[in-house]
């Protein structure tokens, strides 16, 4: 439970602040860095043009290793450790780091992916 102007944010849609999206900083996931799913990328990436604010794209992703294509059924959910949702929120770590540097967005869903060839 996080709070945000003093009212608990845990999913109540009635509260106010419930209906923001709360999206946590580096800092905030390298003391809870299970919050979020984390993928991983090249250190120099991770280190430089993240950093800067370039776009991630799925072929700069190496992953960590946690599913292979037989065990999640497609590329995007081997690559990412399962299926993704369009809009869900991730970690980005450097792949010999498990401390985020960056936090992002999915802009499509690994269905999406699958159908568009991404």
């Amino acid at each position: 439970v996080a709070l945000a102007s003093q009212e608990p944010v845990d999913g109540d849609a009635k509260s106010r602040a419930a209906r923001k999206t709360w999206v946590p900083t580096p800092l905030v996931l390298q003391r809870c860095p299970h919050i979020l799913r984390q993928v991983a990328v090249h250190a120099p990436v991770a280190h430089g043009p993240l950093k800067r604010g370039a776009d991630l794209y799925a072929g700069g992703v190496v992953g960590f290793g946690h599913a292979t294509r037989e065990t999640a059924g497609s590329w995007p959910e081997a690559l990412f450790g399962g299926p993704i949702a369009q809009g869900e929120l991730v970690a980005v770590c450097a792949r010999d780091s498990w401390a985020p540097v960056a936090v992002g967005r999915f802009s499509k869903s690994s269905e999406d992916m699958v159908l568009e060839g991404s």
